[in-house]
């Protein structure tokens, strides 16, 4: 797909029409719970990254409201990351109450039931007095594991409709070889806020907002006066996924706090001088457009990353109920080397964060407006083509 207006060419599709879309999807109980069953387990949900177990006993713990799972992630002896509901077999006391931490296996609080890192059975206390107790037959509950390109996900069927790999499509195969593994965790921001989880993650899939509710924090760097209302330089739409590039203005005018940030360390958006490393990835900048700024993947149903020369942010929307959504937000860039670095990261992380808070602003707002139920439909353009999408594809796993 090629466009620079929306005049040129429509980006919608005749299998996602151009119609109206129900507001009853973000509303509806009864809807949100089949959305748990229909969509949440039967996709691969993203639950971190490899980084964050790098050792043999190493471990995480993570919620995963939609499964209505507390889940632990650790790495075994033999080095392979697994998972596990946080649940021990005797009387489903949670097994451990740490965030994270390093074990060479897990003892439960309550009455010392012993599990191995690979989530066997080892010891129980007074196990003579249980009648015919095979602690072979009660490790830990498994959930399925897998890792792409250093992200780890979980499904919560036993044997997944799709591998890992067939499930991220062609939209995640053009991320391979981005290299992941060098960047590290600036700053993690979380909130939870009183929306779905589709309303959340409707304000990160569209480039139309910007020049509107952002005119603070980033008035110019991206809509110009060619291209006023941030019309993308392409969308790829898959199977389940999307992705689009996001267009920088080149006539932006930095402010003298971003000039000095320039100077001392990167942009804001990662270093000029990291663009030659992307420049032989398909799924970043495929046009090779010169005023590049961005990629935004969507990888459904709540996962979406910003990827860029130097740096990638991470967004996780976990609905909570059908009108409350905890969202994560994880900034990656280069290690600091000196000061001057190290000032600019802190820059860019506050202005990310006030730029992110714009966004949550309008969230709950949205989401009483259309619990009043006077607002049926919502109507959207083309450059909201990526919404229209995700509703379209929920709908259909919804209602199959």
């Amino acid at each position: 797909m090629n466009a620079q207006s929306q005049d040129q060419f429509r980006w919608t599709t005749p299998d996602l029409g151009t119609g109206v879309v129900s507001t009853e999807p973000n509303t509806s109980s009864a809807y949100f719970e089949v959305e748990r069953e229909k969509v949440f387990k039967r996709c691969w949900l993203n639950v971190g990254r490899v980084e964050e177990v790098p050792n043999p006993g190493d471990f995480i713990v993570k919620d995963v409201e939609p499964l209505k799972a507390s889940v632990l992630i650790v790495r075994g002896n033999d080095g392979k990351v697994r998972a596990f509901h946080n649940i021990c077999r005797h009387r489903g006391n949670g097994l451990t109450r740490a965030c994270r931490g390093s074990a060479k296996g897990f003892s439960c609080g309550f009455h010392g039931w012993v599990y191995d890192l690979s989530g066997n059975l080892v010891h129980v206390p007074d196990e003579e007095q249980f009648f015919g107790l095979k602690k072979s037959e009660l490790g830990l509950l498994v959930l399925t594991t897998d890792v792409w390109e250093g992200f780890i996900f979980i499904h919560a069927s036993v044997k997944p409709e799709q591998t890992l790999k067939e499930f991220m499509g062609d939209i995640g195969a053009s991320l391979e070889g981005y290299p992941f593994s060098d960047l590290t965790l600036d700053v993690e921001y979380g909130i939870t806020v009183d929306c779905n989880w589709k309303v959340f993650s409707d304000a990160f899939q569209e480039g139309y907002h910007v020049g509107f509710i952002h005119k603070n924090t980033f008035p110019t760097a991206f809509c110009s006066k060619d291209n006023p209302f941030l019309h993308m330089f392409e969308y790829r739409l898959g199977e389940f996924h999307n992705a689009a590039s996001v267009y920088g203005n080149p006539d932006y005018a930095p402010t003298p706090v971003d000039l000095l940030m320039r100077k001392i360390g990167t942009s804001t958006y990662g270093a000029p001088s990291a663009k030659a490393a992307i420049d032989g990835l398909k799924g970043l900048n495929p046009q090779r457009h010169p005023h590049f700024m961005f990629e935004v993947f969507n990888f459904f149903p709540n996962f979406t990353m910003h990827v860029g020369a130097g740096f990638y942010y991470s967004y996780n929307f976990w609905p909570v109920s059908v009108n409350k959504t905890r969202w994560v937000m994880r900034l990656y860039g280069h290690p600091a080397r000196n000061a001057g670095e190290r000032i600019s990261k802190e820059y860019t992380k506050v202005l990310l964060r006030d730029a992110v808070k714009e966004d949550i602003n309008t969230t709950e707002s949205t989401q009483r407006n259309m619990d009043s139920g006077v607002l049926p439909y919502m109507v959207l353009c083309d450059q909201e083509v990526m919404l229209r999408q995700k509703y379209g594809i929920v709908d259909r796993m919804v209602k199959v």
